[in-house]
């Protein structure tokens, strides 16, 4: 989004040009500063481009803040817009997928909760089923639900990188995880913690991140044997 805003970013007045006073403008200091690193061209010999923006003070115009390009002596007006787009936090940036499984290859998963398991699997025919603790058919829409729940998971928070105990987290033995299987790979295993108000701790257990997620996220994940099973009444 960011690269997407910078490249549509057009000027709605070219407020001077040549050597001016950049801190009448707010642009020294700039208000933000962006530095773009290209990719060569086929040209031998040559340097690749670095282009850059600086952003400033609200321009007159209202909705606007003056800009200006590091490479060039012109100063411009541009939809403030920009600037919500630009003011990112290394948060903001982080990819926050709490874990990285294949969803579409998965063939099989376990849910471990108060002692109990329930484990679906996909039959020869591609079908899911319930296979423990009974043998039921499973509804497709909600292993979906499930899949797709865990598969799109996002922090809220970054707890910690490299904790020394899992414990304050209720991580260490975890009362509730879930585990996916695919064919000729390591189970992805997702391990559920304590709450925070209306967040909760996970962590995937091959990985060092503790993570906050919303509560209500993991909600498919709860449906129990009454939620997973098949739910049509009438097999034609």
């Amino acid at each position: 989004s960011i690269l997407s805003a910078l490249n549509a970013l057009t000027v709605t007045t070219f407020e001077a040009d040549g050597q001016v006073d950049l801190a009448q403008y707010g642009l020294e200091p700039a208000r933000i500063r962006v530095s773009l690193q290209l990719a060569g061209d086929n040209r031998e010999g040559e340097a690749p481009a670095e282009p850059g923006l600086l952003i400033g003070a609200e321009a007159k115009a209202t909705g606007q803040v003056y800009a200006k390009r590091i490479d060039l002596n012109s100063i411009y007006s541009v939809d403030k817009a920009i600037v919500a787009q630009l003011n990112k936090t290394v948060f903001d940036l982080r990819d926050k997928r709490v874990m990285d499984f294949q969803r579409t290859e998965t063939s099989r998963f376990e849910i471990q909760a108060g002692g109990r398991k329930i484990v679906c699997e996909k039959n020869i025919d591609g079908q899911w089923e319930i296979k423990e603790p009974v043998r039921l058919k499973a509804d497709p829409a909600a292993v979906d639900d499930l899949l797709f729940s865990v598969d799109s998971l996002k922090a809220v928070e970054f707890v910690s990188e490299h904790s020394k105990s899992l414990q304050p987290y209720g991580l260490d033995a975890p009362s509730f995880q879930v585990s996916f299987m695919r064919p000729a790979s390591e189970p992805a295993v997702l391990l559920v913690g304590n709450t925070k108000g209306d967040n909760v701790y996970v962590k995937a257990k091959n990985a060092e991140t503790v993570f906050l997620v919303k509560k209500e996220s993991l909600n498919p994940l709860r449906v129990g044997v009454d939620g997973l099973r098949d739910k049509q009444v009438l097999d034609f």
